[in-house]
């Protein structure tokens, strides 16, 4: 009963219904050998139709099952190519500490870059005079590229960069005496 309203209604259904549901069926047969899992061919014909829908009436009626299979195959292995580049391994039992430490790939840079005493003294500052200081010393930008990256004007710039300095060499100065105090 269930499969004559189907086939009724499919007789029913528009001509080019009908070609979507046929195209269908042959992408599905195809998806399932090339993948071997039902849900992953569901989902590769689904990506194929959508591509047949929107680029499909731009090919030649007579090439168009050898374009079909071909932009089945295609899709499969881009999808293969994808998975094989994402590779998930499990961390290590001892890998907690990887997972606190609280350090920022800025503050990674500063230390690799600058002085001990002075990367300290960057990150204890405000982040707008670390960032004018960072872009004008570490990464060599003029006072106009760091106002475009900052959106703020260049004699606000100039000014950030003269206070943090001013703020390093007075806590440098206090690291240095207290190291020499003590």
């Amino acid at each position: 009963m269930i499969l004559n309203q189907e086939q009724n209604a499919q007789r029913q259904a528009s001509p080019q219904a009908r070609c979507v549901a046929d195209d269908r069926r042959k992408v599905l047969g195809w998806a399932l050998r090339l993948t071997g899992n039902l849900q992953d061919a569901e989902d590769l014909t689904q990506d194929v139709m959508v591509r047949s829908i929107t680029r499909g009436a731009t090919v030649d009626h007579q090439a168009y099952d050898a374009w079909l299979y071909r932009v089945t195959r295609n899709l499969f292995v881009d999808g293969y190519r994808r998975r094989q580049r994402v590779r998930f391994e499990a961390m290590p039992e001892d890998a907690d500490h990887l997972l606190r430490d609280e350090r920022t790939p800025e503050s990674e840079i500063v230390d690799r870059v600058l002085e001990p005493g002075v990367a300290e003294a960057l990150l204890t500052m405000s982040e707008e005079y670390r960032t004018a200081l960072v872009l004008r010393h570490v990464y060599d930008l003029t006072y106009e590229e760091i106002a475009g990256r900052t959106d703020v004007p260049a004699g606000t710039v100039r000014s950030r960069i003269h206070r943090g300095r001013r703020h390093l060499r007075t806590d440098v100065a206090t690291s240095q005496a207290y190291v020499l105090a003590a």
